[in-house]
């Protein structure tokens, strides 16, 4: 994991949404299993991480969900990539307040 170019984004638990880093593991597996292409990624225990507060450790109970970045290139360029909830025109600050239905 020592990685000084950011090859990686570490997606820590939240107090917020229990078990968001397992169940984004779990949609990941389960899109590669029917063939869609899904960036590597695994799930490891936040003592892996160096630098970590035990205050947060106590804090937030889940793995870390390690994704490989899919939006750099190999020289470390950026790709433009958009999520649905920018696509949906939705606000990051209300993007995990219920699901993106459009009707």
């Amino acid at each position: 994991m020592d990685d000084e170019q950011g090859r990686y984004i570490a997606k820590f638990p939240s107090t917020a949404f229990p078990g968001v880093s397992e169940n984004e593991f779990a949609n990941l597996a389960l899109a590669a299993a029917i063939g869609m292409e899904v960036p590597e990624c695994e799930l490891v225990e936040k003592s892996d991480f160096e630098g970590v507060s035990e205050e947060f450790n106590t804090l937030s109970e889940g793995k870390v969900l390690l994704v490989k970045r899919f939006d750099r290139g190999a020289g470390g360029e950026r790709i433009h990539i958009e999520d649905f909830a920018q696509v949906f025109g939705v606000y990051p600050s209300r993007k995990y307040e219920g699901p993106l239905i459009t009707t």
